[in-house]
């Protein structure tokens, strides 16, 4: 009687609205408001569901709109339409690992190239669309063959086997000894996925602090306009400008100030500085994941001239020290450089 009951009540829901799928597109659009900030708890979780699961479910829902024969419910037949539930669960995870990686590869051929911000929308956007196609294509089918999470089916089921205890029954639906240790061991196996694809997403979405770090760099424009790393100027002249371009990306999962301290420096034949000059020193907010290029036009003093001088660009994570060193500094990029005088000689 539990089973007859159970099964009406998924019956009327699955006829009524495809939960599944509503559950499958609302999952999609609150990992998308989300977004890819700070990792939490609840961010590995979603994200897990995201990459492991939902793309996959829904296409594999667009693709079987049908139930199997072994939902033990009148109506399903054998046909191009359906599969059986294990099917349905290794295509779901295996079709969500070839979605995922595709959407990446897709987005490396893109002027903004793989971020989280533009693979996670185009993601969300696939597993709606195709909800919305399975959503299409299971109400097309009559009522009885509609594939449908029929939960309470299943713990009928579950609790029959459970009360059985293998023992002979005239219910067809009862379970012997031998398929008792298969269905075991199946919940052993799934329950063994899941805990690994959490555990999988955890590892990946929650990083370690040495993968943690801040990018740092100085380029310069190149004649068509691009900005590279090389034709750095080996000459520049004192109270005259020259500019170069600094580059900061943010990858320390915060956002974060920084601060940047540009010196001009003498070494001894041991590569200590023995005598220094700061020339400018500037500050950048930027946000977790944000990169930053931007112009510098950097001007030697008279202060210090000569040749094989250190242009030092030091960055620091907040405010600098007012001794500021590249012992000291989170990042340091320099380039050498002759500087004229006055006069236009390097003394």
């Amino acid at each position: 009687m539990t089973r007859t009951t159970n099964t009406a009540v998924d019956a009327t829901l699955s006829q009524r609205l495809p939960v599944d799928l509503v559950a499958v597109v609302a999952l999609a659009l609150l990992t998308l408001a989300l977004g890819g900030g700070a990792p939490s708890p609840l961010r590995v979780v979603l994200g897990a569901l995201f990459v492991f699961v939902l793309p996959g479910y829904a296409l594999v829902a667009a693709l079987f709109p049908e139930r199997s024969l072994e939902d033990h419910t009148e109506g399903a037949v054998d046909g191009l339409y359906n599969i059986e539930p294990g099917a349905r669960l290794v295509l779901t995870v295996g079709l969500s690992l070839f979605v995922t990686p595709l959407a990446g590869i897709l987005h490396s051929f893109s002027p903004a190239g793989i971020q989280v911000g533009t693979v996670l929308p185009t993601l969300a956007a696939f597993t709606v669309l195709a909800a919305a196609v399975a959503a299409y294509r299971r109400l097309q089918r009559p009522a009885a063959r509609r594939f449908g999470l029929r939960v309470g089916t299943w713990l009928g089921t579950l609790w029959t086997w459970l009360r059985t205890d293998g023992r002979a029954s005239d219910d067809p639906t009862a379970v012997d000894g031998t398929d008792r240790f298969d269905i075991a061991l199946n919940v052993a196996l799934v329950a063994g996925l899941v805990v690994a694809t959490v555990g999988l997403a955890a590892a990946v979405g929650v990083p370690t602090n040495g993968e943690r770090f801040t990018g740092f760099g100085l380029l310069t424009q190149s004649p068509d306009g691009d900005l590279v790393a090389r034709d750095y100027p080996e000459t520049l002249v004192a109270e005259e400008s020259e500019t170069l371009y600094v580059e900061i990306a943010n990858h320390e999962e915060r956002a974060a100030e920084y601060t940047v301290v540009v010196e001009l420096q003498r070494l001894d034949d041991d590569g200590r500085v023995v005598e220094s000059a700061e020339l400018d020193r500037f500050q950048r907010s930027l946000a977790a994941g944000e990169d930053w290029q931007g112009p510098h036009d950097v001007t030697p003093t008279g202060a210090l001239t000569g040749e094989d001088l250190r242009l030092t660009y030091l960055l620091y994570v907040g405010d600098a020290p007012p001794s500021p060193s590249t012992e000291t500094a989170h990042r340091a990029a320099h380039i050498w450089v002759d500087v004229d005088g006055d006069d236009g000689v390097a003394t």
